[in-house]
């Protein structure tokens, strides 16, 4: 779905994460989790201030949850949104 920009210095406080770092994977999927979104597809990396997200979401709506989850986190300035979805959203179309 593409590379998503974050601030990194402002989003929820998880733990040992800092602006200097993200949390860990397992905590952010256990964020995922916390806000009724399925952790369970869904494999996240942490690489620096960047985190890639990858494995499946039912719709396009979940997907982009997913991410926006992820990157209002402190210490997350990017995150890659690798997931593939099941049922896409029809394209937006500008005129």
């Amino acid at each position: 779905m593409g590379l998503i920009s974050f601030i990194k210095s402002v989003g929820a406080k998880l733990h040992g994460a800092s602006e200097e770092k993200p949390a860990t994977p397992e905590v952010l999927k256990q964020e995922i989790a916390k806000q009724g979104l399925p952790s369970d597809k869904v494999a996240v990396a942490v690489s620096g201030d960047t985190v890639t997200i990858t494995g499946k979401a039912t719709t396009t709506e979940e997907a982009e949850k997913i991410a926006l989850t992820v990157g209002n986190t402190i210490g997350v300035s990017k995150v890659a949104n690798d997931i593939v979805v099941e049922k896409p959203a029809a394209a937006a179309k500008m005129y």
